[in-house]
């Protein structure tokens, strides 16, 4: 403030100089004029002051009144929207675990009846298995006895061959029949 009051003075030195020496100077700096200056200056002031109260600044506090209440409007529908989007959450989180939940049931549900038709099935194939193996091991066991009804005079034949050969002398057919009797009773057991 010096600084300007300081500035003042050397501009109204300046111009009293220019005025001594005949030169017209700056006439807003010419100390005459001061007073004229100062009443005109308070006069717009205040027009400009009441102007600016009268219409200017009312409708600056409207705009800020209505910017605050938007404001808080916006705000109220932020909060609201941010529960409802919460709620949202919750219940997404919830359907999802509930059908995480549904989806294992029905998976343990499709595996347990994989398991029954499987076990259902190798039971089955077990049972037709094993009907054919006992098919199988009859058909074998009379094919065996067959095989020996056959070979059985082959056998007495040759053993009594064999008999005579080895002693030289020709052995009875029932002591043949009782040898391979016996012979056989021993492979049965």
């Amino acid at each position: 403030m010096l600084h300007s009051l300081s500035l003042l003075a050397a501009l109204a030195s300046a111009h009293a100089e220019a005025a001594e020496h005949g030169k017209p100077g700056l006439p807003q700096l010419n100390p005459e004029y001061f007073a004229s200056q100062l009443f005109w200056l308070a006069v717009t002031f205040i027009v400009l002051y009441l102007l600016m109260a009268r219409s200017v600044l009312p409708r600056v506090h409207e705009v800020l009144e209505k910017r605050g209440h938007r404001l808080s409007q916006d705000l109220n529908r932020a909060e609201q929207l941010s529960r409802e989007a919460d709620e949202a959450l919750a219940a997404y989180e919830e359907l999802h675990a509930e059908t995480r939940q549904q989806a294992a049931r029905m998976t343990a549900e499709a595996l347990a009846a994989i398991r029954a038709t499987q076990e259902a099935k190798l039971g089955e194939l077990d049972r037709e298995q094993s009907g054919k193996l006992e098919a199988f091991r009859r058909q074998l066991a009379s094919r065996v006895q067959s095989l020996r009804k056959e070979l059985e005079p082959i056998a007495g034949e040759v053993a009594g061959g064999l008999v005579e050969k080895l002693a030289a002398k020709k052995p009875v057919a029932r002591d043949i029949e009782a040898a391979i009797a016996v012979v056989q009773g021993n492979r049965e057991e």
